[in-house]
């Protein structure tokens, strides 16, 4: 398939004559698919202690699984950017030179690096139009390395509470700020609608995966 470079994924769908989001559905169904495989994978009994590796370690560790993946779904292509805007970037494969991305995922660690950063450095970047401006899908990635989906679903959403509470702020945080369960198996995925600065609302899909060390099989 030949694949020209857009502004935007919505205009992208139009050039292709298909539904909207078409492109995101496969990329999320993709991740679904395979999110706990790779999990399964980076906690087996012959791999390193992941609570010694550092965020963006694992990160690009899982985007070379991702990738790998691949095989068996022709036509995207997972990078890694590391510190230069969102963690993982999906393109159109066979990839043309200077194409936009399809979709971005921000990934953060649970328990976060520093206090509660998958709010403040993570969806917060999203509502101020610092990651996926041009999206109205994006994704977020959290490496749950302590206690279980449970706590820390209530653990953000009470984050959250607490910028709702302060009125004054810009961007301003709402009830549908908040993580919704979507689905949970042995990973959990989440959903949220973010008001941002400019745009319209972007919704983000968060998938939760467990790397605790004592996940081994």
């Amino acid at each position: 398939m030949h694949f020209q470079q857009d502004r935007i994924g919505s205009q992208r769908d139009l050039d292709y004559s298909i539904t909207p989001h078409h492109h995101q559905k496969k990329i999320l169904e993709f991740l679904r698919n395979n999110f706990s495989i790779i999990a399964r994978m980076l906690t087996g009994k012959d791999i390193v202690d992941l609570t010694t590796k550092k965020e963006d370690e694992i990160t690009g560790e899982i985007v070379n699984l991702l990738n790998d993946k691949l095989r068996s779904l022709s036509g995207y292509l997972f990078r890694f950017e590391a510190k230069t805007g969102p963690d993982i970037l999906i393109f159109a494969s066979p990839y043309e030179p200077f194409s936009p991305e399809l979709f971005v995922i921000e990934a953060k660690r649970l328990p976060p690096t520093s206090y509660r950063d998958y709010v403040h450095t993570g969806i917060e970047r999203f509502k101020r139009e610092e990651h996926g401006k041009q999206y109205d899908i994006a994704g977020m990635l959290g490496y749950v390395q302590e206690k279980d989906f449970c706590y820390w679903h209530k653990k953000v959403n009470s984050w959250i509470d607490d910028l709702i509470s302060k009125v004054d702020k810009t961007p301003k945080w709402e009830e549908h700020d908040k993580l919704r369960i979507s689905k949970i198996t042995n990973i959990c995925e989440y959903k949220s609608r973010h008001s941002r600065l400019r745009k319209n609302a972007i919704t983000l899909h968060h998938f939760w995966i467990a790397l605790h060390k004592t996940s081994a099989n």
